[in-house]
């Protein structure tokens, strides 16, 4: 959702906490969490997914995807209107998975004690009513520690990308086999 206009490549990023001091990059993480949350529920309204992928920076933002409550907290944040929230519950009723793929919060640093520092709802107890996964590349990995933290603090665990193309987890594959795929939604 955010730009970086000098990006020749016209990348940009989900969270990019820069500040001089904890606090206020606490805050601004906070501010950015929530608002790519509201952000990806637009793309849900717009695209109506089955399952909603992430990479990287939208792994996390995707993994967020999946706590109620933390969804609730950045609509009411962020003032969604009634007739958006009407078109959201519409549109996120049709998600059945969210995949999460090499989760990370930043390319130099990615900790879990930030992302709970800037939205401790992140902790409250959570429905788990949405099929959760978390794919990381093999254990080479760089951010591996986080995305296993980040798969324990949603709901799930975290799996490589060869348990899961070996049929190592036989009920991913049936659960995933009852859900009617169209277009998955990417962010990231």
């Amino acid at each position: 959702p955010f730009d970086v206009p000098e990006d020749i490549d016209g990348l940009g990023y989900w969270v990019k906490p820069v500040a001089g001091k904890e606090d206020a990059r606490r805050k601004i993480l906070r501010k950015q969490i929530m608002t790519s949350l509201v952000l990806a529920l637009g793309h849900v309204v717009r695209h109506r997914p089955r399952i909603l992928v992430g990479i990287e920076q939208g792994g996390l933002i995707a993994a967020l995807c999946g706590q109620p409550l933390l969804l609730e907290t950045a609509c009411r944040l962020r003032i969604v209107t009634t007739t958006e929230m009407k078109n959201i519950r519409e549109a996120w009723a049709g998600v059945a998975a969210i995949v999460s793929c090499n989760p990370l919060f930043l390319p130099q640093r990615s900790f879990m004690d930030e992302v709970h520092a800037a939205v401790p709802e992140l902790r409250f107890w959570q429905p788990r009513w949405i099929l959760r996964v978390v794919v990381q590349s093999g254990d080479a990995y760089k951010k591996k520690e986080f995305g296993d933290d980040l798969a324990a603090e949603v709901g799930t665990v975290s799996r490589t990308v060869e348990e899961l193309s070996s049929g190592e987890v036989p009920k991913l594959d049936e659960q995933l086999s009852l859900i009617h795929i169209s277009e998955p939604t990417r962010l990231g």
